[in-house]
């Protein structure tokens, strides 16, 4: 993900206190990542398969890049 993102930051949910947050790539322990990849590689062929999830507020986001509320 690091050629993909410019910041781990982005991979810790807002609403994750317990989140160890990092600025650095060389910092991310990915056990720590506060969403929960189902389908890290996405899936071109299929837009809307599922891609993460947040198990705190139970949004997903599918491999399109589009997030959805629950």
């Amino acid at each position: 993900m690091r050629d993909q993102l410019a910041t781990p930051k982005i991979l810790f949910c807002p609403g994750d206190t317990a989140a160890a947050r990092v600025s650095e790539w060389l910092q991310l322990d990915p056990s720590l990542i506060s969403y929960r990849f189902m389908n890290p590689i996405g899936n071109l062929s299929d837009p809307t398969k599922l891609l993460t999830t947040c198990p705190i507020h139970s949004h997903t986001v599918l491999s399109d890049g589009s997030v959805h509320r629950q």
